[in-house]
């Protein structure tokens, strides 16, 4: 892991860059899981509140696994692995949250529904 000392601007683009998709994939995910419904819309501010922290959350954790301080000139298999746990580590954040802490008090209700998979 680098120091935060000496992340260049080239590092901290990476990292608004990684927020910004983010964001946008949890909220296509969000569309995706309720098709565009008026769940989805109904969730949308609660989604809001949520996301700022989410949002920092997933910057450091692509800190800790090293995306954001990679040279990414050339993609390797290194780099392939260090997005799948990435990935893995948010959407089991989410799942944790949603499942444990959200659901017992959130409207009765799952915050991201009991059926996490998108069916075409």
């Amino acid at each position: 892991m680098m120091r935060f000392n000496r992340l260049t601007s080239r590092n901290l683009l990476i990292a608004a860059h990684d927020v910004m998709m983010t964001a946008l994939a949890l909220f296509a995910a969000f569309y995706l899981r309720f098709e565009g419904s008026e769940q989805f819309v109904d969730r949308v501010p609660s989604l809001l509140r949520l996301l700022p922290y989410f949002l920092v959350f997933s910057v450091l954790v692509s800190y800790f696994f090293n995306l954001t301080t990679t040279k990414w000139r050339f993609f390797s298999l290194p780099d392939a692995l260090n997005i799948l746990r990435v990935a893995s580590v948010l959407a089991l954040t989410l799942m944790v949250l949603d499942y444990i802490l959200v659901a017992p008090t959130f409207r009765g209700t799952f915050f991201l529904g009991k059926v996490t998979i998108v069916q075409f």
